[in-house]
C-alpha cells in the first residue's frame, strides 16, 4: 500500500463521487439539515488517537438523499494524500445495509453521522505530522461548505480516517479492523459519549440563554451560560450556531490547553458569559438563529457531558424601504408639522412605550412614511448607557405593527407613531446593568430637518419603532379594532367552475370584469411572503360558452399581465412598475416615464393559442398553464416591507404621452381585494 507524508489537506467523498443513484429524492440542503457537533474525544489508547462525530438530522417534512458529503482539513496545501473509509470495506450492519439499499435517503426526523478518527503522535513509520484548525463539510463536492468546525486544534500524523454516512446517531460504532491496525487501537476504544442523564424541569444540568428573544443584525452579541454543575475548568466544550439558511459554525473550546486564556470565558463561578464575536459566532444573517452548546459536568466520580440550546431571531436594524408610488404629495417640512407625546403605555417594572403624533398645522397638504428615523439625546460631554439598534416596524409586548407605507396629510389631519423601551432584559441576573434616561427624541424628516420631542425613560435593552400610522393615536396599540376592520371583507361569489375548484394549491381567486365568454381571476397561495421571496400570482379563466376558447400567449396573456390589473399599497396609493418611473429630485415621489407603455413596437416572439375546453375554469396547477397562468409580482415592482392590494385595472392611459392616470382609492374600498403582505423573516 503507497502512502503519502506530509499531508496538508482532508478532502473526501462519503460514499464515493461519481457514482448514479436510482431513487427518486432530492438531495438533502443546508436548510433541511439540523447539524450536530459531538465533543471532540480522545481514546482509551497510549496512542494518542482522537474521534469527532458529526450528525444529521433531517429536519424537513420530507426525504432527501445524503449521500455525497465532502469533508475537508483547513488550511489547505501541500500534496494532499489523506483517504476515508474508502480505502477499505466499510463494516456495515443491518442498519448500515437498509441505508445503502434506499440509496442513502434520509427520512423526516430521522438522522445520520459521520466520524472522523486522527492520530496526533507520530512514529517510525509516519514521522511526519500537519497542524489543521477548521473542519469543513459540503453536500457536493462543488457546493461551498455549510458546515465549518472552528478552533480545532487538529494535529495529524499520518492520515485520517473518515467514516462513509451512517444511519443514526453516534453511538460508539467501530473503525474498520485495517484502521484498527494502521492506529494500533482496540475497538473497545471506540465507545458511545459518556452523556449525562436527561434534564428536568427542576435539575436542567445548564443551559444557555441570549440577552433578550430578538437581537439586530450587526449588534453585540452575547450568550449566558448558567452551569449549576460545572467544571470547574471549562465552562463549555462545543458551541455551535446554526442560521436561519442551515449554514453552522462550531466552536471548539480546548480549556486543558488555555487554561488562562479566553477558553475559559468565565466571569463568575457558576455562569459563563460568552461573547460571540470573539469566538467567530455572531449572527451573519437574518432570521432566526440556532445555539447548542455541550458542557462537561460532574456526575459521580466521573465527568458526563450535557447539552443545551436556544435561539434568537435576528432582524435587520435598517430602515425599510417605501414604494414608488404614483402622483405623490411632497415629504413634510418641519415648520409644516406640530408633534407631542400624547400616550405613555406600561408594560411592567422596565419596559414603556410611548405614542407620539404630528399634525398638518400647514395650509398645504404633504406626507410621511415607513419608520421614523429617530436619535436619542443626551446631554453633551456626558458619559451614558449604550442604545441598542431599533427594530423598525417590529411587534412590541405593547403594540403590534401595522403596514409601512405612505400616509398622506391634509391640512389639519395627523398621523402617529410608537416607540417601544426595554430597560433590562431581567429583574435580576447577568443582563442588568446601569440604565441612563434619554431626555428627548429627535425625528428627522426630509433634508435632515428635524423635530424635537420629549422621551424620558431609559432604553439599554431592546428599542423598537412602530411605521408612520394614519390619523389620530386611536388608543388601539395592540391592532385590536384595527385587525378586526381588515377583517371585515366580503368575498364575492365565484362563478360555477371556479367555486368548485381546489383552493389548498393557488388560494381563492379574485375574479375580473369577463371578456366576453371569457372571465379572469387572480389568486395567491400565501398572502404572507418573506422579503426577497417570489411574490407569485395565479391566473384563472373561465370559459363560461358552450365552445372551446383559446387565449395567445403574447397577444392575450402577455398583455394581460402587463395591463390587467393595478397594484396599490395599504393607503390607496398605486404603485408603479419598474420602468415607469424616475426618481424625482426630493425623495418620496415617483413620476411616470413617458414611452414606457405605449405597445408601439412591441415584439412577440412566442405567440400560441392554450386551449380552455367550454365551461372549463383553467388556472395555474392545470397543464400547458406554466409560465403563462403563473408570474412573479417582482418581475414587474420593486416591492419594500408592506402590504399591497391587487386591483382590477383602475388607471388609463394617455394615448398623448402613453402617462397612465389613476386615482388614489380609499383604503376601505381595498378589503376586498386581493392582498399580499411583504414581511421580513
Amino acid at each position: 500500500m503507497k502512502t503519502t507524508i506530509g499531508i496538508a489537506v482532508l478532502f473526501v467523498a462519503l460514499g464515493g463521487p461519481g457514482r448514479a443513484w436510482a431513487g427518486p429524492w432530492a438531495a438533502c440542503t443546508a436548510e433541511m439539515l439540523d447539524v450536530r457537533v459531538l465533543p471532540p474525544m480522545g481514546l482509551e489508547s497510549t496512542n494518542e488517537l482522537h474521534r469527532l462525530a458529526i450528525e444529521f438530522r433531517n429536519r424537513s417534512g420530507v426525504e432527501c438523499q445524503i449521500r455525497d458529503t465532502f469533508v475537508q482539513l483547513l488550511p489547505q496545501g501541500g500534496a494532499d494524500g489523506f483517504t476515508g473509509g474508502s480505502d477499505y470495506d466499510e463494516p456495515l450492519g443491518a442498519a448500515e445495509e437498509e441505508f445503502r439499499k434506499r440509496e442513502y435517503e434520509l427520512r423526516p426526523g430521522e438522522t445520520a453521522h459521520i466520524l472522523v478518527v486522527w492520530r496526533s503522535r507520530a512514529y517510525a513509520l509516519y514521522p511526519e505530522c500537519v497542524n489543521r484548525d477548521s473542519l469543513a463539510v459540503s453536500l457536493r463536492y462543488d457546493q461551498p461548505a455549510f458546515v465549518k468546525v472552528e478552533h480545532l486544534w487538529m494535529k495529524v500524523c499520518d492520515r485520517a480516517y473518515v467514516s462513509r454516512m451512517r444511519l443514526g446517531p453516534y453511538l460508539g460504532e467501530v473503525i474498520p479492523e485495517a484502521w484498527l491496525k494502521r492506529f494500533e487501537a482496540k475497538a473497545t476504544d471506540f465507545g458511545p459519549l459518556p452523556m449525562a442523564r436527561p434534564p428536568t424541569p427542576d435539575d436542567p444540568l445548564i443551559s444557555v440563554e441570549p440577552q433578550g428573544e430578538r437581537e439586530m443584525l450587526g449588534d453585540y452579541f452575547e450568550l449566558f451560560l448558567e452551569l449549576p454543575q460545572r467544571d470547574v475548568d471549562c465552562p463549555f466544550v462545543v458551541l455551535e450556531k446554526r442560521e436561519a439558511d442551515g449554514q453552522t459554525k462550531v466552536y471548539i473550546n480546548h480549556c486543558e490547553e488555555d487554561r488562562e486564556g479566553k477558553g475559559k470565558l468565565q466571569d463568575g463561578k457558576w455562569m459563563a458569559r460568552l461573547m460571540a464575536p470573539q469566538i467567530g459566532l455572531q449572527p451573519e444573517r437574518m432570521g432566526r438563529v440556532e445555539y447548542e452548546v455541550f458542557s462537561r459536568i460532574r456526575e459521580g466520580d466521573g465527568f458526563a457531558y450535557a447539552e443545551a440550546t436556544t435561539s434568537v431571531m435576528v432582524r435587520d436594524p435598517n430602515l425599510p424601504g417605501l414604494p414608488a408610488i404614483a402622483d405623490g404629495l411632497p415629504e413634510c417640512e418641519a415648520g409644516q408639522l406640530k408633534g407631542e407625546k400624547v400616550a405613555a403605555l406600561k408594560g411592567g417594572k422596565f419596559h414603556d412605550a410611548l405614542a407620539y403624533q404630528v399634525m398638518n398645522v400647514s395650509s398645504g397638504a404633504c406626507r410621511v412614511g415607513g419608520v421614523p428615523r429617530l436619535d436619542f439625546w443626551f446631554p453633551p460631554e456626558r458619559s451614558h448607557s449604550a442604545t441598542p439598534s431599533a427594530c423598525p416596524n417590529c411587534e412590541d409586548e405593547l403594540f403590534k405593527p401595522r403596514p409601512s407605507g405612505w400616509i398622506d396629510l391634509a391640512a389639519g389631519e395627523s398621523a402617529h407613531f410608537l416607540v417601544g423601551a426595554t430597560r433590562y432584559n431581567t429583574e435580576k441576573g447577568p443582563w442588568r446593568q446601569i440604565c441612563d434616561v434619554v431626555e428627548k427624541v429627535v425625528l428627522t424628516l426630509r433634508e435632515g430637518q428635524t423635530l424635537t420631542l420629549p422621551f424620558g425613560v431609559g432604553t439599554c435593552a431592546r428599542l423598537t419603532i412602530s411605521a408612520w400610522r394614519e390619523g389620530k393615536y386611536d388608543g388601539d396599540a395592540m391592532n385590536v379594532g384595527y385587525e378586526k376592520s381588515v377583517a371585515e371583507r366580503g368575498e364575492k361569489a365565484l362563478p360555477r367552475q371556479c367555486a368548485t375548484a381546489d383552493f389548498s394549491k393557488l388560494g381563492r381567486p379574485m375574479m375580473l370584469e369577463p371578456w366576453g365568454d371569457l372571465q379572469c381571476g387572480l389568486s395567491v397561495a400565501e398572502e404572507r411572503i418573506p422579503l426577497g421571496q417570489p411574490a407569485m400570482l395565479h391566473l384563472w379563466i373561465d370559459n363560461t360558452s358552450d365552445k372551446e376558447a383559446s387565449v395567445m400567449t403574447c397577444m392575450t396573456l402577455d398583455i394581460f399581465w402587463a395591463e390587467g390589473f393595478d397594484l396599490y399599497d395599504a393607503y390607496g396609493h398605486r404603485v408603479l412598475k419598474k420602468k415607469q418611473w424616475e426618481p424625482r429630485e426630493k425623495p418620496g415621489g415617483a413620476e411616470e416615464n413617458p414611452g414606457q407603455l405605449c405597445l408601439g413596437g412591441w415584439e412577440c416572439g412566442r405567440n400560441f393559442p392554450i386551449r380552455i375546453s367550454a365551461h372549463t375554469c383553467m388556472n395555474g396547477a392545470a397543464e400547458p398553464a406554466g409560465y403563462d397562468f403563473n408570474r412573479n409580482l417582482l418581475m414587474y415592482y420593486d416591492l419594500p416591507q408592506g402590504k399591497y392590494y391587487v386591483v382590477p385595472r383602475t388607471s388609463k392611459t394617455d394615448a398623448n404621452n402613453c402617462r397612465e392616470v389613476a386615482p388614489k382609492l380609499d383604503p376601505a374600498t381595498l378589503r376586498d381585494k386581493l392582498a399580499i403582505s411583504i414581511e421580513q423573516n
